[in-house]
């Protein structure tokens, strides 16, 4: 209790944090399910601050892990990261803190945990506790685009005394076994502790509607709170925010992985201040997030499962005050749904169809081709064999998860640079090299946070601006590396291909069941039971409590009940 005074001011725990402390402290595997906003970083804080060594935090995002260090040190508590958008010189900064002892708390992803030489320097450290923030990814990703998350109970092997703490605010009793199974919980050492998912201030309505954007606008205007909308594409966020300023004049800002990193702050920061009041963002947006005001939720396509949809409304209503969550949707959207969701894992026929047109077209034979790497273009593969572009890259996944290719895709479309030097060399170097003026200019006028991170850039709407041709503006860009100004991470073009594996008749175990079959199944049903929850006429809290085996009266605080 002293530290959580000393540190955070708080008198006492809430909820089940203690038990989750005391857990933990008796070193104890444990399996933390709380609310959203139910203070569920504390639990590995805490105690990792009354032992000796440092916390291990495993998180999805890097976005949450630099949200949950500026909190730290806010307090006065020092901790650190390590990642692949940092240099390489602040990373082993990092990791000599973690060395010296200077740093209590480390924080990573998944993906980290596969590099030997992190590995290799992590069994130098004395970790006192390994915590898994948003532990419902490892079931919920791990099967799927993530599979590093499987691998997360390797660490067993390295720290087989360490305690592992895993938190989440969803999980169903499939995922809790799921969870178990991958961090290998022992049963005689472990604990499964939560508490109640109703959330009695958010009212859940459902509206079939045609007009989704009038329907915002009125909600939006009605309720005067901070909000959120959720859509599934890009492009849906920027038309909806368009739509919602010029058409109604309401204050909102799109949000999606395209803008660069200083304009997604920009735009995030505005709406904690209530400088904007709408937030128009696909599903990247507000994993760990901590802004109580908010007062709707507004869902403009349904979600795939219960436990995103119970996600992504509980980002609302964390002040106890009254809260909606409001799901627009019209018959094709529940046909949308279902077809996603069924496609996240193709049928074994396509993705065998992919995998022999992927070796053929790179004129692989049978029995040959390990380490071979080739371009691929999704396009031109979807139109060859008939399927959508999606089908066609959650075949190449399944297969990359597989372990039979390794996909190197372009993510961005822009390049990425970020200023090295401070003000003063910065300064000197121009006094030598004043023709270089007006790109160092455009750099730091247009992104602010250049000097403390990498920002996209887009060096052919620069030439524009700067009336230059694009070859001279790459030129420059390339010069100033040289001169070690600024690093400059030059966009690649086109996706890329390495086999892993000799190329194999495919009924020879391509596809296994931990992998493939058993996630396309949980996928299937979970889809089926978010659009059973759409069209019931039953209580919804009622239906989410029983799916996450829960029992519960009713609610009367959802559309159903309130009819």
């Amino acid at each position: 209790m002293e530290i959580l005074q000393k540190y955070w001011g708080y008198s006492s725990f809430v909820g089940i944090q203690e038990k989750i402390i005391s857990s933990i402290l008796s070193k104890k595997d444990t399996l933390g399910i709380m609310p959203t906003g139910g203070g569920k970083s504390i639990c590995y804080q805490v105690p990792a601050m009354l032992q000796s060594g440092i916390c291990l935090v495993i998180e999805p995002l890097i976005s949450l892990i630099k949200d949950q260090i500026d909190n730290l040190d806010k307090v006065g508590i020092r901790a650190v990261t390590i990642n692949h958008l940092q240099s390489k010189d602040k990373n082993l900064s990092a990791m000599n803190q973690c060395l010296n002892h200077r740093a209590k708390f480390l924080f990573v992803s998944a993906e980290r945990l596969q590099s030997s030489s992190f590995i290799n320097n992590l069994i130098q450290l004395n970790i006192n506790l390994i915590a898994i923030d948003e532990a419902h990814c490892i079931s919920q990703w791990g099967h799927s685009f993530r599979p590093s998350y499987l691998r997360i109970g390797d660490l067993k092997d390295i720290f087989p005394n360490v305690p592992f703490l895993a938190l989440t605010a969803t999980a169903t009793e499939y995922v809790k076994e799921d969870i178990k199974k991958v961090l290998r919980f022992k049963e005689y050492n472990s604990n499964i502790l939560t508490t109640s998912f109703f959330r009695e201030n958010i009212h859940l309505k459902f509206h079939e509607t045609e007009d989704k954007i009038e329907k915002i606008a009125i909600t939006a205007k009605h309720l005067k709170t901070a909000g959120i909308v959720y859509c599934n594409k890009r492009v849906d966020t920027v038309m909806i925010a368009h739509h919602l300023k010029e058409d109604y004049g309401l204050n909102a800002e799109a949000y999606h992985a395209q803008l660069t990193p200083y304009e997604r702050n920009n735009v995030q920061n505005l709406w904690i201040k209530n400088e904007i009041q709408i937030i128009v963002a696909t599903t990247a947006f507000g994993m760990g997030i901590d802004k109580a005001d908010v007062g709707f939720v507004i869902h403009t396509s349904i979600p795939s499962s219960i436990e995103r949809y119970y996600q992504e409304f509980g980002r609302a209503g964390r002040n106890k005050q009254k809260a909606f969550s409001v799901v627009l949707y019209n018959k094709d959207d529940l046909y949308s749904q279902k077809y996603i969701t069924e496609n996240i894992y193709p049928d074994k026929k396509i993705i065998k169809a992919v995998y022999n047109k992927v070796c053929s077209d790179a004129k692989i034979a049978t029995g040959c081709g390990k380490g071979e790497n080739f371009p691929i273009d999704f396009k031109e593969l979807s139109v060859k064999l008939d399927l959508s572009e999606t089908v066609v890259f959650n075949s190449l996944k399944i297969l990359e998860n597989e372990g039979w290719w390794r996909l190197s895709c372009e993510e961005s479309p822009l390049s990425q640079a970020r200023i090295l030097v401070d003000n003063k060399t910065l300064n000197d170097f121009l006094y030598d090299y004043e023709a270089y003026y007006y790109i160092i200019a455009y750099l730091l006028r247009e992104y602010p946070a250049i000097h403390h991170e990498y920002v996209r850039i887009n060096e052919t709407y620069m030439a524009q601006q700067e009336h230059i041709s694009e070859t001279q503006v790459k030129k420059d860009l390339v010069f100033l590396m040289k001169n070690n100004i600024i690093e400059y991470v030059r966009k690649e073009k086109g996706d890329n291909i390495t086999l892993l594996e000799d190329r194999t008749y495919f009924d020879n175990g391509l596809l296994s069941k931990e992998i493939y079959t058993i996630p396309k199944q949980s996928t299937i049903e979970k889809g089926k039971k978010m659009r059973e929850l759409v069209l019931t006429k039953a209580c919804r809290w009622q239906y989410i409590l029983n799916y996450f085996g829960e029992k519960s009266d009713k609610c009367f605080v959802c559309d159903n009940c309130k009819k």
